[in-house]
């Protein structure tokens, strides 16, 4: 399901019970401005709000630092893209284990992690801006929140407001059950299964 913004924002629109639909964020209307404003905040508050696969992503940390501090060994740069860091994942770690400590930080220059791994390895969620991206789930859980963030503007009324976030909500957990279907994780024992084999 290819979409677009301009179509996200007229379901959000339609779910608060606004009947006109927008051609542009750019237009000067009161809906289209609203929509302008809130997109990017709604999108990335969807995208950290779940380890949606689309988004998920793993890189080797660029080291800043050694022994930055009493408590860590290590401290590393996060990428730029990074919305929220799901885990560290070593040689040994298996899908679904939580991996090894780290602390996320920041100085003037972005975000850190700290950490005793050397040569850490990230699985983040990651900012993805294009709509041609996401998956149809996405898509209809992100109209639910852009609705929760433009309702009280444009609808003046709780009982919206609060059906819209308790239909996130809902998005959210049906997205975890897709996922939960559609991924199987390696079960303890297969790393050393899958080593003996080589």
């Amino acid at each position: 399901m290819a979409t677009s913004e301009v179509a996200i924002c007229n379901m959000a629109l339609s779910r608060i019970g606004i009947s006109v639909s927008i051609a542009s964020l750019d237009e000067a209307s009161v809906e289209a401005q609203l929509c302008n404003q809130w997109y990017e905040t709604a999108r990335d508050a969807t995208l950290y709000d779940f380890d949606w696969p689309f988004a998920s992503k793993r890189t080797t940390l660029g080291l800043v630092e050694e022994n930055p501090n009493d408590d860590w060994h290590y401290a590393y740069r996060l990428p730029a893209d990074c919305l929220r860091a799901r885990r560290l994942v070593d040689g040994t770690a298996l899908i679904g284990e939580d991996g090894p400590e780290y602390e996320i930080s920041g100085d003037d220059s972005g975000g850190l992690l700290y950490t005793d791994e050397a040569e850490a390895i990230l699985l983040y969620i990651r900012s993805v801006t294009n709509p041609a991206f996401f998956p149809p789930g996405f898509a209809l859980a992100l109209a639910w929140r852009l609705a929760v963030e433009i309702a009280p503007a444009l609808s003046r009324k709780e009982s919206v407001l609060n059906t819209c976030w308790q239909a996130y909500q809902l998005a959210i957990a049906g997205a975890a059950s897709a996922v939960a279907n559609e991924s199987r994780g390696r079960k303890p024992g297969d790393a050393a299964a899958i080593e003996a084999r080589g």
